[in-house]
């Protein structure tokens, strides 16, 4: 029944959303509600700027078919409402502009209203996980407002290019998402807010990415940054959305709930520990850290915090030249990445990784101003051409020599790691034959078909691939009997990954182009699938050792990249050993294959 509900929540706003935005489309060029190109813009021609009204009217129906508006507790009626309340307020500054004071006012006063009305303070400041200060109601109450209201004004000024606001969104409630119900162990959340918004966002992303038919508007953006920033504050709060006995869902904390635990509960590990602040802002980097970086530039310019520009760091990567699409892809990889970095501490309790959100928050801090004066002509100095210490034409073809030799010894140490999988994995699980012989199948069909080496199939296949071999290689530590004695080599296989690491890093670095910061959706695929990994929950994290296999895919995805971004044709040759690798596997999953030596 469970998984029934979570669909149902998630598909109904997802279908009402794309079946509700052709008829905002229609009512936006009837009463010629565009957003019209300019200077600070992007986009080429007239789009609507109304979508909001699709996404909140979704959500809206969405929740009142699960539950009775006079059922549900003041605390979250307060949201719902004051939620209204700032879609409005962008609708009608969609329409005829507010002043930006104005807008400033409003949403304070909606802030306070829901912090005051719902009990949102920040009662306990969490700094790691197992230390936190208390802090007096009026001062929790207060950072609860500078949360929402800045969490509002980040997604609106982040919104500048086709798709940007709707995923960076998506990806920091999905890690909310996570967080929550890793520390809390209840689902109530993430089904009946966290979950329909996800749908809500999916559907709207059908129209909105490039080339957007509809923008979400300042209408859109104020309601998404204002549920973002009320999200945050319950998970920081560790409240929940309790069923009680009455049924009356309300929003109450989970300490005081006795029934939380009993209704919706997840059966794996629970951490009982405090969630940082600073974790919980980390899942919201990119739209924060920019809107930061961004005002505090214009004020040392003597300009209102307010005052559009391009300053932005979408708009960093359009002068850079990368398109639309590729822009949006980097920006994504970069949200998620701070993110995982910001619930690391949480993830991984036993590593130690307690400072890691507050490295990350002051290296991104740090860069995004100076990412702010980047043009082409910046990019044009890293260029090989542009390193050499010497006029003298030795000296770059010895470079060019040197570069050579790297990559092909990168490339044979991409073999050895795949080809090294059927050698010294030993018993494979037979499961993980099966899932071997279909990846097999599939790869093996990617060169029978021909299809480009960089679309979405073979990105998905070559994916699979990689995590199937690098579980295999994982699931016993690497050893050889010699002379009649255990020697353990798993030292030297990890060497593979820092040699890999450490060669691909300076290639990267030796031949610097424009292109290597390309990533394609497809790219973005690779990248993401192997950080999903560390989401896995204990104890099959452990088990499976998810966050080794993250790393080395990482690495060996990192690795192949720039291979193919240099050497076109190598795809091929990574992809014929890697069907002798996976035959292997699968043999030796499903039909017992073994190596014997026999002297």
């Amino acid at each position: 029944m469970l998984g029934i509900h979570v669909l149902l929540l998630l598909g109904i706003p997802l279908l009402l959303t794309i079946a509700a935005t052709p008829l905002v489309l229609r009512f936006a060029g009837a009463y010629g509600l565009f957003d019209m190109p300019e200077d600070r813009r992007v986009h080429s021609c007239p789009t609507p700027r109304l979508g909001g009204i699709a996404m909140v009217s979704a959500f809206l129906v969405t929740l009142m078919g699960a539950v009775r508006f006079t059922l549900i507790s003041h605390n979250l009626q307060a949201i719902l409402g004051m939620s209204v309340v700032m879609f409005l307020t962008g609708v009608w500054d969609d329409i005829r502009p507010l002043r930006a004071s104005g807008r400033l006012l409003i949403q304070v006063a909606c802030a306070m209203l829901t912090v005051w009305m719902g009990d949102l303070g920040i009662h306990d400041l969490a700094f790691t996980p197992s230390f936190s200060i208390a802090l007096p109601d009026f001062m929790g109450h207060l950072l609860g407002v500078f949360v929402v209201v800045g969490a509002v004004n980040a997604v609106n000024m982040i919104d500048g290019l086709d798709g940007l606001a709707g995923g960076i969104v998506l990806i920091g409630i999905a890690l909310l998402t996570y967080l929550n119900l890793l520390t809390t162990g209840d689902i109530h959340v993430a089904v009946f807010v966290c979950i329909p918004l996800i749908g809500v966002l999916l559907g709207f992303l059908r129209y909105n990415t490039h080339p957007a038919k509809i923008f979400m508007g300042d209408g859109g953006s104020n309601w998404l940054g204002f549920m973002v920033g009320v999200l945050m504050l319950v998970v920081m709060g560790r409240f929940t959305v309790a069923y009680q006995p009455s049924g009356i869902w309300g929003l109450l904390r989970l300490s005081e709930t006795e029934t939380a635990s009993g209704f919706l509960a997840l059966p794996h590990y629970v951490q009982e520990t405090s969630i940082p602040f600073w974790s919980v802002i980390m899942c919201f980097a990119m739209p924060i850290f920019d809107t930061a970086a961004v005002i505090i530039v214009r004020l040392k310019n003597g300009l209102s915090p307010m005052h559009p520009d391009r300053r932005h760091f979408h708009h960093t990567l359009l002068r850079l030249g990368l398109s639309q699409s590729q822009s949006v892809g980097a920006i994504y990889f970069i949200a998620l990445a701070a993110g995982l970095a910001g619930v690391s501490p949480i993830i991984f309790p036993n590593y130690g990784l307690d400072l890691l959100p507050y490295l990350v928050a002051a290296l991104m801090m740090a860069l995004l101003p100076l990412a702010m004066l980047l043009n082409e002509k910046h990019v044009e100095m890293f260029k090989v051409r542009g390193i050499q210490l010497s006029q003298d034409k030795a000296c770059g073809v010895k470079l060019k020599a040197f570069l050579k030799q790297l990559e092909l010894a990168n490339r044979y140490v991409v073999y050895g790691i795949l080809l090294g999988v059927p050698i010294f994995a030993g018993v494979v699980d037979k499961n993980l034959g099966y899932v071997a012989l279909v990846a097999l199948c599939l790869t093996a069909a990617t060169k029978v078909f021909r299809t480009n080496s960089g679309d979405f199939f073979n990105s998905v296949v070559f994916t699979l691939g990689v995590l199937v071999l690098l579980v295999a290689n994982n699931q016993h530590p690497i050893a050889v009997q010699l002379n009649g004695r255990v020697v353990e080599i798993q030292s030297w296989y990890n060497s593979l990954f820092l040699w890999l690491s450490g060669s691909t890093m300076l290639v990267f670095v030796l031949t610097f182009r424009r292109r290597y910061l390309i990533f394609s959706p497809s790219d973005f695929l690779i990248l993401i699938l192997p950080l999903s990994l560390l989401l896995v929950p204990e104890p099959y994290r452990t088990q499976y050792h998810a966050d080794i296999i993250a790393l080395r895919s990482l690495i060996l995805f990192g690795g192949v990249h720039l291979l193919m971004r240099r050497q076109a044709t190598v795809m091929n040759k990574i992809r014929f050993v890697m069907v002798v690798a996976l035959a292997f596997v699968g043999a030796m999953g499903v039909f017992g294959l073994r190596f014997v030596h026999q002297l």
